[in-house]
């Protein structure tokens, strides 16, 4: 899935600005993220727990980061992330079958 624009929070403080973000499903589970840095704060960006946002037009999309690292240059990262958090207000799926 290519992604424009995407964000890296350590907290609610961004720790990266990405763009050009390709997200790729992981057998077993997850996803990688490749994406170039266009903003880094090297401080938030060294810390855990990493969060990558993704805006949508119904709110926006959160996965934990699990692993990250960042190229020699500094300007492309590389980061394996969990599942898609559910926000705990969201409304519950309602199958009718």
């Amino acid at each position: 899935m290519k992604i424009a624009e995407g964000r890296i929070l350590y907290g609610y403080q961004d720790a990266a600005s990405l763009r050009a973000c390709d997200v790729a499903p992981v057998d077993g589970g997850g996803y990688t993220l490749a994406a170039e840095i266009t903003h880094a704060n090297a401080f938030r960006i060294a810390r855990r727990p990493l969060v990558f946002v993704v805006s949508t037009t119904r709110g926006a999309w959160r996965f934990p980061v699990v692993d990250l690292s960042l190229d020699a240059s500094g300007t492309r990262l590389s980061a394996r992330l969990g599942l898609r958090e559910v926000p705990s207000n969201a409304a519950p799926e309602v199958r009718t079958s």
